[in-house]
């Protein structure tokens, strides 16, 4: 009789694992797809009228600089400036594309993040709340690579939660485009290596048959491996386009050999970085925000951008004052993670006000969406702002969601990577930024938000058949 009530439940989980996972998008046609992505994008357009054609800093005017010219330095995003070259070539001009671009995929990706636990409408009311939530929409309106690595990597995890979530033609459309956007994502931040990587060890969890052995140790290995193709790729393209080096680590390494100095009470900095050596100099130049006024302020005392052989010896002296003090370097970063994360200074430099060089295109729109962004700072300005913008809140949304989401659906644990992707980038960023600017921890606040009323216990219906422990798609 034991051996009898053993055989039927083991036909049962058998049964149950065989079963195709349940779509709540199996019923929906092309109609309504098109619909809904019609709808998204008149959203899109509207926001991104207000503040057409886009905030612009001087990296953005460098790479419209690099666009137009046809001539590539790795300080930004080269591989993306290579596509964007694609349009300034079919006479396609000037910024508000792009900006049109962004946002659509950022919005896109609410809606797709959203879709695990709302319907339809939800999701697009959700969506379009999201993108018109301060701390979200200072940054989204922005021309610029932290606002495109925020776009790409939420649209790609959303691609993956919805590739849980279908079957057939539609699921390996969604994995398809959840690769394409790991790339562009990969190419639009230096340090986006570990939250890429997540992302396709993801799709290949996805992709992978349900009967494959080991089949979290493939998907790491194989999702690992594609990572590592698309770097290559991408090196590649740099060399193709003969693209310049600006080696960008150099500002880090100053930075740290600045707070260094500033704790030894000596200057650090090589001779060929810092000719004066004065070190009352080192610290009147750097404030809790970063030392930018040592860099780049008129007659600003160091050298920079640093090159070949002088660049090595940076690297040399960084190397040596890391080695020698490295638990000074460690509370430093720390230091910075806290400033960086809002936590013992509120969030800097929140938006871009509209620029002479690039004036709005619709005044009567960009003037009251400028207020709007500054009643929510701390001094009506786009310079701090007040504790909605604080990057810590969030973090603690995505550690909630990482291990609240992990007991769910597939779906759902496809959004708690994504919480895990997000919080091992920002450690990352806590070691590799120069200054401690609010556009660093962006993602961290686009990912919180969206995930928060994913959060919300949904009401339990049908059979188990669709959790983790049963369903064919479950990653691992």
């Amino acid at each position: 009789m034991y051996a009898r009530r053993v055989d039927s439940t083991v036909l049962r989980a058998s049964s149950q694992q065989v079963a195709p996972p349940p779509s709540r998008d199996t019923s929906a046609t092309w109609t309504v797809t098109v619909g809904v992505l019609f709808a998204l994008g008149l959203w899109s357009a509207f926001v991104s009228a207000a503040f057409w054609p886009g905030q612009v800093d001087p990296d953005t005017t460098s790479a419209v600089q690099d666009v137009s010219a046809g001539h590539y330095l790795d300080w930004h995003a080269p591989v993306l400036e290579v596509l964007w070259r694609g349009l300034y070539l079919v006479g396609v001009h000037g910024t508000g594309p792009v900006l049109f671009a962004s946002v659509f995929t950022l919005i896109i990706g609410f809606y797709l993040v959203l879709r695990v636990r709302f319907g339809i409408l939800g999701s697009l009311f959700g969506a379009a709340l999201c993108s018109v939530f301060p701390p979200i929409l200072t940054w989204e309106a922005h021309v610029g690579t932290d606002a495109w690595f925020a776009a790409l990597l939420l649209a790609g995890f959303g691609c993956a939660a919805r590739a849980a979530r279908v079957t057939g033609r539609s699921r390996n459309v969604s994995l398809v485009a959840a690769v394409l956007l790991a790339f562009l994502g990969l190419a639009a931040r230096h340090n986006a290596f570990p939250a890429v990587a997540i992302l396709l060890v993801v799709v290949v969890g996805l992709w992978l048959p349900s009967t494959r052995r080991r089949r979290r140790t493939w998907s790491v290995g194989l999702g690992l491996a594609l990572t590592v193709v698309m770097m290559i790729a991408q090196i590649a393209t740099l060399r193709v386009v003969d693209t310049q080096s600006m080696h960008a680590a150099q500002n880090t390494m100053i930075y740290d050999l600045t707070t260094l100095s500033q704790r030894e009470g000596k200057v650090l900095l090589p001779k060929v970085a810092d000719p004066g050596q004065n070190l009352a100099v080192i610290v009147n130049g750097t404030s809790v925000e970063g030392d930018e006024q040592l860099i780049y302020a008129p007659h600003a005392p160091i050298r920079w951008p640093l090159e070949g052989g002088d660049y090595k010896t940076l690297t040399r002296s960084w190397e040596s004052a890391v080695l020698r003090d490295p638990m000074g370097y460690l509370q430093d970063r720390l230091r910075s993670g806290a400033l960086l994360l809002g936590i013992t200074h509120p969030e800097f430099w929140l938006f871009e006000e509209p620029r002479m060089t690039s004036p709005p295109k619709f005044p009567s729109l960009n003037r009251p969406a400028i207020s709007y962004l500054s009643a929510a700072t701390l001094h009506d300005n786009n310079l701090y702002g007040s504790v909605i913008y604080d990057a810590w809140i969030y973090a603690l949304v995505l550690l909630a969601a990482s291990i609240v989401l992990w007991r769910r659906t597939v779906a759902d644990r496809v959004l708690a990577l994504l919480a895990v992707a997000v919080l091992l980038y920002t450690l990352v960023t806590i070691f590799a930024v120069p200054e401690m600017l609010y556009r660093y921890v962006y993602v961290d606040v686009v990912t919180g938000v969206v995930l928060l009323p994913v959060l919300w216990p949904r009401r339990s219906v049908g059979t188990p058949a669709h959790r983790i422990g049963t369903d064919v798609t479950r990653l691992g």
